[in-house]
Parts: C-alpha cells; structure tokens; sequence
C-alpha cells in the first residue's frame, strides 16, 4: 500500500465542479440547492492507500525471471504477458514464502504463488497510532539491536504494541464506521489488560518505562471509545491510579530518561484531576518525586509551573470540602494568592511560541461564538492554556461565592471597597476565561481563516471559516513540541511519544465551561453541540458523555450549585467532579 497524502472529503458533484463541500451526512448544501441527490462521500481510509500489489508482483516475476537467465548464461527473456489479479480489501496477510523456494529453471512462478501485500488489520492500526495519536519516538533506532529484538512488534515492547494496536484500531474503526473493526480493537485492549497484569506482577518489568506507557494507553482508550457509556470515566480513572502506584514504585530513577518524566508530568496532572474528583490532598510521594523532577526542569517552563500550581490549588481545594479551613477571610485570601500564581504562569516563559495570536471575523459564524477566535502555536501550548483557564475557573469561583457569603452574613464579613472590588474583578475574569475558551473552539475543529492564518504560526488555512479539514483535536495544530528539559536523557527502549492527556483533556475545559453558573443558554448550546459533533465526527466518545452530563445537570437547576455553599459543582448530581 502506498500513502497518497490526503484526499478530498467532498461529494463527487461538488469535486467535479471545483467547490466547497459542506459533507453535511445526509447530503451537501451545494446539491440539495441544486435540487440535485447528493451522490455521498467517498471512504477515506480506502482513498489515503493506493493497492500496489500487483506492480510489485510483476516486478519480482521479472527479477526472477533475469537471475534464472543469467544463471543459465542464456539469453533474458522477459516474462509472457500477465494479467495480474490485485488482490481484494483482505484484512489477512498470508505469510507464505513458498514463492522464495527455488523453482524449476524453464518455468515462470506462476502470481498466485505469490502472497498478499495487503497490510493486515495490525499494520493498519499501528500506521494510524503512529500517524494519529504519537507525536515522535524517543529510544533507538530501526539499526538498533533492541529494535531487531522486537521486530515482529514493529520494534516496540510487545505489550506495548498490543495497547498500541488497541487504540490504533479504535481510531480506524471510528473513522470508517466500522463495528466489526471496534469489535477486533477491543479484544486488543483486553489483550493488552492481560499483558499489562502479567508485567505489573514482575519485580523486574513493573519498573519499566514500557509498562507505565502501557497503562496510560489503556485509560486513553478508554477516554477515546467510552466503550463502557459513563462507566468507562470511571475505568479511566481507575487506570491513572494504577499509573500513579507505579510512579511510586518506579522512584526518581524513573526520571532518567525523557520518555519517563514526560510520562511522569501526564499521569500526576490526572491523578490530580482524581484527586480533585475525591476531594482528596496531593499524596506525599507525589510532592517528593515533583521535588526531584525539579531538579530536571526549568524552573519558567509554563507546564512545569503549571503543575506545581495545581498541587497547591488540589490541596487548597481538599481541605475547604474537609473543613480543614472554615474562616472565610482564609478562604479568600489563599483563594486571591492562587489566582495570581495562576495568571502568571506564561509571563516568565522564554519563548514566544506560548504566545498565540487573537483573529476576529467579520461576518458572523456559527462556528465563532464570540466573534473572535485564537490560533496557538502548537497543541501542547493550547493544552496548557486551557488547563490553566480551567484552574482558574475553579478558583474565581471560590473567590466570587466566598464574597457572597461573606456580604450576605449578620454581620457581613466582608464591607471594604476592595471586597467589592475583587467580587467584579473575579466575575469579569469568569467571563474572560469562558470566552477564551470557546475561542479556542475553531482550531481544535480545524477551522480557520484563510486570509488572516499567520503563515508562522504552522496552522494550514482552509478557504473559508466553517470549513472542516480534519477529523481530531489535535490536527489542526502541525507543530508538534514537547517539554523541554535541562538534564540529558539516558534513554533505552523504544516507545511512542504521546500528547499530553492523550490529546483529550480539551472536552474537560469545554464542559466546565458551559456548566459555570455565569453560563447562558445560548453558550450551554455551543458547548453541547461542540461537544457532540467532537463525539460523532472525531470518535472522542468520551465528549459524548460530557455532553450528557451537562444537559443533566442543566435539568437538575441550581439545586447542587455550590458544595459548602463556597464551591462549585460542574457535573451532575452522581457524577463525581
């Protein structure tokens, strides 16, 4: 099979013609204005490889046919004319080499002696992870001895591989529509759950930078398919806290390699967000093996700060459900000194690729909710500043419903100017940081503008706003950056390099805002329906059930709004946070 780059999405009619297709599923706009029946869509992953079988097929016949001739010193004759069979859309490779065995010199190797090259379901699903979901390798090369070792896994750890080929074939299935293919990616994934037993029951492989990656590939594939409905949120985090047990076992010698402490900074942000849902500190292992890590960072690294932030902020947040502080003078005051290590964290950054550009468009669009939407300079940027406007929801939140309880108390705890004054500055920055958000909407979706995308910036311009170009999160974004370190790496397996929260922690950052108690329908509307289409159209299952979890507790009122009257509940009654 040979990549063909990408192909165009639009019907057959609106190809011939040269225009845009809206691929609307039951039909475009273009042919439905022409009165015309949409002749459909073609199947993408058929279109991205073309079958060179059957050239390769002939061009062995013909070198076997000149090694023959030259090792009788007779005269080379080419093959009779052939009509060679492609072969069908098989998912089975034959592994037959019979048509390497020597033949009998007078005759010609007849092409059904000849095995298929069709790439089998495995091939297809590991090329999708590695092109989709992997953002580089880290450890050897393909010359290397550890890779020949792992050969018949594509020089991968070979449970790794399996949980690879889980989430790789989750993707194909979710991008052809095929049931069948979802059922073979989940019986990877159960595969791979047994393997992974197998190593974490090993005092030798449950240290390995393998098995860490093998369990944060499972909750990925649970965050993808949501194949358990709301159960599978639940299996996810069940998941992370295996990870976080294997940080503690592993030590600071899991900071050896670059693989280990990016894998390190992507499992504690979750088990954070577990934390938060448990109301529950930061564990003690957890701020010793950070103080470590320290020591391999730089101390300006927005991600890096962003991190040490949540700590404090997991923390703060456990002990105002627990009691552990009841004074609302306390309460405002750590709450306000949060807020401004939050809204700092990108000032002390070194480069300005944590920048990103604010465009604002001319006619409105459904696809803009406020009529301005930003381009960031990579993913890992959009990821870190969404996160951050997430925290500081929570926390001005907490400001805002601390003041109001403050203000309506006999007495009134709070009565100065400035109490009032940062009561307005917390609800306007409520509403900045939701508006930041919905901004980030458009790139995430792949739309963009063409005539206003900085060419700098590494985005691709579609034609015109509201077009769709590709299918996930992350697509939209061709620089691809990870963190950077100050200490070298001492790297010794070979493994995939994967986004940070796999790419998913965008549809978090959308829910929670559009369930803030400042929210209006019509931006509960644009999440829910943003949500949705990232469910049906980019296979993010677990945006489905976010959206679910909004329209819930959009119908359960404001009778669950505040926890201890001072903090916010974003998800429905049942649903932990």
């Amino acid at each position: 099979m040979v990549f063909r780059g990408k192909p165009s999405t639009g019907c057959e009619r609106c190809r011939q013609r040269k225009i845009r297709c809206d691929e609307r599923p039951e039909g475009c706009v273009n042919c439905e204005e022409m009165r015309q029946e949409c002749p459909g869509y073609r199947n993408q992953l058929d279109l991205m490889f073309r079958d060179e079988s059957a050239k390769v097929q002939l061009k062995a016949v013909q070198a076997k046919t000149k090694a023959i001739a030259r090792r009788n010193q007779g005269p080379i004759k080419p093959p009779a004319a052939i009509s060679p069979q492609i072969p069908g859309d098989s998912m089975q490779v034959s592994r037959s080499r019979s048509w390497l065995r020597p033949q009998n010199d007078s005759s010609t190797p007849s092409l059904s002696s000849f095995s298929s090259l069709s790439p089998t379901i495995d091939e297809q699903a590991m090329t999708f992870f590695l092109s989709t979901y992997a953002t580089g390798i880290d450890g050897d090369s393909a010359a290397a001895s550890p890779y020949r070792a792992d050969l018949s896994d594509y020089g991968f750890d070979h449970v790794v591989a399996t949980c690879m080929k889980a989430l790789g074939l989750a993707g194909v299935a979710t991008v052809s529509h095929h049931p069948g293919l979802m059922m073979e990616a989940k019986k990877r994934y159960l595969a791979g759950i047994r393997l992974t037993n197998t190593t974490l029951a090993s005092h030798r492989e449950v240290k390995k930078d393998s098995t860490l990656l093998s369990v944060l590939l499972l909750s990925l594939f649970e965050a993808m398919t949501g194949h358990a409905g709301t159960r599978s949120v639940a299996a996810w985090r069940t998941h992370i806290d295996g990870a976080a047990m294997l940080l503690k076992l592993r030590g600071p010698e899991q900071f050896a390699s670059f693989t280990g402490r990016r894998m390190y900074i992507q499992v504690t942000t979750n088990l954070m967000m577990n934390c938060m849902a448990k109301s529950t500190r930061v564990p003690d292992y957890i701020r010793e093996l950070n103080a470590e890590l320290a020591k391999h960072t730089f101390s300006t690294d927005p991600t890096w700060r962003f991190l040490e932030m949540l700590a404090m902020f997991v923390d703060f947040r456990s002990d105002l459900v627990r009691g552990n502080i009841s004074k609302l003078q306390t309460i405002f005051e750590k709450a306000v000194d949060l807020d401004k290590q939050a809204s700092s964290i990108f000032s002390a950054a070194e480069s300005s690729d944590w920048n990103y550009q604010t465009e604002y468009i001319d006619v409105p669009s459904d696809n803009v909710f406020c009529g301005y939407y930003h381009i960031y300079t990579d993913f890992l940027s959009a990821v870190v500043w969404n996160s951050t406007r997430t925290i500081r929801i929570h926390i001005n939140d907490i400001i805002r419903n601390t003041l109001l309880v403050g203000f309506s108390s006999s007495p009134p705890v709070f009565i100065s100017h400035e109490h009032v004054g940062q009561f307005e500055s917390s609800t306007q920055t409520l509403y900045q940081l939701q508006s930041d958000i919905l901004a980030s909407v458009p790139q995430h979706l792949g739309y963009t503008s063409n005539h206003k995308a900085s060419s700098d910036t590494g985005i691709t311009s579609s034609s015109s706003l509201g077009s769709l170009d590709r299918r996930f999160p992350w697509s939209n974004f061709q620089r691809r950056r990870h963190m950077s370190f100050r200490t070298p790496s001492h790297q010794i397996s070979r493994l995939p390099l994967i986004r940070v929260s796999g790419g998913f922690s965008f549809c978090w950052s959308l829910h929670i805002a559009g369930a803030m108690g400042i929210s209006t329908k019509p931006v509960q509307k644009y999440v829910i329906d943003t949500l949705r289409y990232m469910g049906l159209t980019m296979g993010t299952q677990q945006a489905l059930i976010l959206a679910e979890a909004l329209e819930l507790k959009i119908a359960q009122n404001a009778s669950s709004t505040h926890i201890n009257g001072i903090i916010p509940r974003y998800y429905p009654e049942g649903m932990k946070e």
